[in-house]
């Protein structure tokens, strides 16, 4: 008898009786992640980075290393590529707002990240924040590494020609819920 009385109530009062549908944005939890250790890469600046300060283009391009996803347990690695306009000066770090990075996954995903801080000097950078799309959208991006390319060689560069090309190792790369 309550459940009869029920929707005739209901339906007088303008209340809905059907249940709620799910929220149409992507909820933390969907986003997933993949954490990648153990890369490489190569910092290319035009025209090479000297001691008076300059706005430079970077390029940079490498291998993720060893990367895992527990969403996507098919991928293991990747490969990043990254576009910047950065102030930069010897020794001084490289500063670039709205840096723009491209992963490959070796599943045949890509993952897009726009607008990311990257910052470095002689010894380390980082990568940071931006908007993500495509594979793990929505989330966050991180990467840090320690320059490779021994320092000696790096200042000669900074009174010569200008430090045009880099090596970094990439310690740790995060990207969606990290």
């Amino acid at each position: 008898m309550r459940k009869l009385l029920l929707y005739p109530v209901a339906a007088a009062t303008g209340i809905a009786l059907m249940p709620l549908g799910t929220a149409s944005a992507t909820s933390r939890a969907d986003i997933g992640s993949a954490i990648c250790r153990g890369g490489s890469i190569t910092f290319q600046a035009n025209p090479g980075i000297r001691f008076n300060a300059a706005t430079v283009q970077l390029s940079a391009s490498g291998d993720l290393g060893l990367c895992r996803s527990p969403e996507r347990p098919k991928i293991t690695g990747g490969t990043i590529r990254v576009e910047a306009t950065a102030s930069a000066q010897c020794p001084e770090p490289v500063l670039a707002s709205g840096a723009k990075a491209t992963i490959s996954w070796n599943d045949g995903s890509k993952t897009v990240i726009d607008g990311p801080s990257l910052t470095g000097d002689t010894r380390h950078y980082s990568l940071v924040g931006g908007n993500v799309s495509g594979v793990f959208g929505g989330g966050w991006a991180q990467g840090t590494g320690r320059t490779a390319t021994p320092l000696a060689e790096i200042g000669a560069a900074c009174i010569t020609t200008g430090v045009i090309s880099y090596t970094s190792t990439i310690d740790e790369f995060g990207v969606g819920d990290v």
